[in-house]
């Protein structure tokens, strides 16, 4: 039998669902903390740019995060909290399916 054809939206789980509340918390408690900032409100991705916890999913702001598969879904990444990470939005879209570790479009502190 065939498996039906989908698209996963961007920042979505293998099966293209959204990330629970409780995996999005997770996923952000994973992410450094920035000296001096308020560790509930700010964050800093794999390449230092800072994220902002309310700005989750959102791409209108410098700060957006999403939720990055570290091994993509593509190439048989899992949902498992070791497998995912928190990325600034540009820095998700720019990785996309690859498994390169130069995807730091927005970089920032270090």
């Amino acid at each position: 039998m065939n498996q039906p054809t989908y698209t996963r939206t961007r920042s979505s789980d293998s099966t293209g669902r959204n990330f629970t509340p409780q995996t999005i918390q997770a996923v952000w408690m994973k992410a450094r903390t920035i000296a001096g900032y308020a560790p509930n409100l700010w964050r800093m991705d794999a390449c230092g740019a800072p994220i902002y916890w309310s700005h989750y999913g959102l791409t209108t702001q410098s700060t957006g995060w999403e939720i990055d598969h570290i091994n993509p879904v593509a190439n048989g990444g899992n949902d498992t909290l070791g497998n995912l990470q928190a990325l600034q939005w540009s820095n998700n879209r720019y990785k996309g399916d690859s498994l390169s570790q130069n995807y730091c479009v927005v970089p920032g502190r270090s």
